[in-house]
């Protein structure tokens, strides 16, 4: 049965317009080893959502061609905020899931044969990132290390817009840039835990006016996720929290 809710969504979608622009562009592969496809090329034609794979092959890119892909979005909005598509190569076929998130899209890709050969089906997922022209040359990204300067991924509406960590003699320290005042918030202490895949894991407090903050990094296939725990001084308010992710950009 579909209940009222979805019946009162699906009645506000018809004849509404779909705004696709938060996932128009050029996006790439931010770690290539564990995601089939190098980049997506998507485009709006007259209304309709265009995306073109790419696959990394040797080094060389692979063109799947340009399908017609659906965009879904949240209940109540008219936003996309993701799609879902199919392309097909050779006997070879490709469903498409994907899910745009503040500037990161995540793809989830389901590969099955259709020749014959029994091959087992398999699945992929990738993380990718928006071209721009001030991030060009930021594609070689290292495992190794976070130390760094690190930027929002959304460069319109952030808390942060940048921050970067240091390490000087075994101590690490980050330094946040935020895009209303207090605009630097000066270096600080952070506290580095690993978890049990050794990925990264960053922990600070600041104190400033008119609120306190709580830091908490995390770090997930090249993308780092600075979450952000703010209780405000001298207020009623509610406390707020937001989570924003970063690209590394040197």
């Amino acid at each position: 049965m579909v209940d009222r809710t979805m019946q009162t969504d699906i009645s506000q979608a018809r004849d509404t317009r779909v705004d696709v622009s938060p996932l128009v562009g050029t996006w790439f592969g931010i770690k290539l080893d564990e995601s089939r496809f190098a980049k997506f090329g998507i485009t709006e034609q007259d209304g309709t959502l265009l995306i073109r794979p790419y696959e990394s092959s040797d080094s060389e890119l692979s063109d799947w061609g340009q399908v017609e892909a659906t965009p879904h979005t949240a209940s109540g909005s008219t936003t996309a905020s993701g799609f879902q598509a199919h392309c097909r190569l050779g006997a070879v076929r490709v469903d498409f899931v994907v899910v745009e998130n503040n500037g990161v899209l995540l793809a989830q890709s389901f590969t099955s044969f259709h020749d014959g050969s029994g091959r087992t089906n398999e699945f992929a997922k990738g993380y990718y990132r928006r071209a721009a022209a001030e991030r060009v040359a930021t594609t070689g990204l290292s495992t190794g290390t976070l130390t760094g300067e690190w930027v929002n991924s959304n460069p319109v509406d952030n808390w942060v817009t940048r921050f970067t960590l240091s390490e000087d003699d075994g101590a690490t320290t980050i330094r946040i840039w935020a895009a209303s005042e207090p605009t630097d918030w000066g270096d600080a202490k952070i506290t580095v835990y690993r978890d049990s895949h050794g990925e990264a894991n960053l922990y600070t407090v600041y104190d400033l006016e008119p609120f306190e903050a709580v830091i908490g990094v995390i770090s997930v296939k090249n993308v780092v996720v600075l979450n952000q725990f703010r209780r405000l001084k001298d207020s009623d308010s509610i406390n707020p929290f937001r989570r924003e992710f970063f690209f590394r950009n040197r």
